[in-house]
């Protein structure tokens, strides 16, 4: 805690001009929720609490206070906190904030717009959706967790489960404000909601994490600026296969008689190349893959072996990523990939042609064709004889 509060003391200092006495009288904010109600936004913030490195006798308080407030606006609800708090809300060194999803669905307008506004905040911060109620309310006091703690959940989340990536609101402001582009939106929830696309998400975050609360689920999708569905894990692991964001990923080929083969991308690179008179859009994935775990039998010290693995795990790549795209097209027809602002980048003449047309039509008429070249690297110590 001692370091945490020593950090963002120092950047405070780094970030305007105040002196210790001033510093005194101010909140440094962490973390913001933001909620609507009928006609009142509701919002909490985390933040320091002063106290708890003051002097030895407050080793019993919180290293972080939450605070709540409403209002029929939200500059409102935020300077309805000084009724629970007499110290300035601080909102430079705020690292998370969390939209609830029922809001989401309604609009976030009002949000990215007042927070593009404020001079106060740094748009480094991280946007997220919130699938259950009150999470910042209930991991502060459960857990006393920072935004620190609760961001590093969320990475080790992102890093072994290589579906979902953070996002910056510097970030997702640039596709807000491109009228191209829509909205797609990291998803956050507590580990206790099942989701059927991930049964195994609390074994692996409780092996790989002292935090376990949280978990990133996937990503939301928005058109104009209201949130409309979510992604599978499938669907968001080929969405980001798309958009170049793949560091780490995993992806099972399944054999006759229930065997199988998973493999774990390690890095990859996806370049995207567009024919906007075609309507074809292809997409090239180079990388490297290691055989995690296998129950399908296969000599791996032959190298045909090894490139028939590789074919097969191509094919598998580029049908999961065709199916994926085609299927979320067809159910949200939100264009989350930016395939618009490519076609208008490529050849702003024809595209200008179009874009009337662009939501009804033109969309629905890409042919996405993937080319996948992942080369096994490492292959661990399945031995056997290869069938079929």
């Amino acid at each position: 805690m001692k370091k945490l509060l020593l950090i963002l003391i120092t950047l405070t200092f780094l970030t305007g001009c105040y002196n210790y006495r001033e510093l005194n009288d101010l909140a440094i904010v962490t973390a913001v929720s933001i909620s609507k109600e009928k006609d009142n936004y509701n919002i909490a913030v985390q933040v320091v609490n002063p106290k708890k490195d003051q002097d030895t006798s407050s080793s019993n308080e919180p290293d972080f206070i939450v605070y709540k407030s409403k209002g029929e606006t939200l500059q409102a609800a935020f300077e309805s906190l000084v009724k629970e708090s007499p110290k300035r809300m601080y909102k430079t060194q705020m690292q998370i904030l969390i939209i609830d999803e029922k809001m989401a669905k309604n609009n976030i307008k009002e949000v990215f717009e007042y927070l593009a506004r404020d001079p106060e905040i740094r748009n480094e911060f991280n946007v997220l959706i919130g699938k259950s109620d009150n999470i910042l309310e209930t991991l502060t006091p459960l857990d006393n967790l920072s935004s620190q703690n609760i961001l590093d959940s969320l990475k080790a989340s992102s890093k072994y489960l290589g579906n979902t990536n953070l996002l910056t609101f510097n970030e997702l402001l640039s596709d807000y404000q491109n009228e191209k582009t829509e909205m797609a939106i990291p998803v956050i929830k507590l580990t206790s909601q099942k989701n059927k696309d991930d049964k195994n998400t609390e074994k692996i975050l409780e092996k790989t994490t002292t935090t376990p609360a949280i978990v990133l689920d996937n990503i939301s999708i928005f058109k104009d600026n209201k949130l409309i569905g979510y992604l599978s894990t499938k669907e968001t692991v080929s969405y980001n296969f798309i958009n170049n964001n793949i560091t780490l990923t995993n992806i099972k080929k399944d054999y006759p008689n229930n065997k199988y083969i998973a493999y774990k991308i390690l890095k990859s690179k996806s370049k995207l190349e567009v024919t906007p008179k075609k309507h074809t859009i292809t997409l090239t994935i180079k990388g490297n893959a290691e055989i995690n775990e296998a129950t399908y039998n296969i000599d791996l010290s032959k190298e045909k072996n090894i490139k028939k693995l590789e074919k097969s795990l191509n094919k598998r790549l580029e049908k999961m990523i065709t199916s994926s795209f085609n299927s979320t097209r067809k159910k949200y027809n939100s264009d989350i990939y930016g395939f618009e602002d490519l076609y208008y980048k490529k050849d702003p003449k024809y595209y200008n042609k179009i874009k009337k047309d662009w939501d009804s039509k033109e969309f629905q008429k890409i042919k996405l064709k993937v080319k996948s070249n992942i080369k096994i690297v490492e292959q661990g110590n399945i031995l056997g004889k290869i069938k079929g």
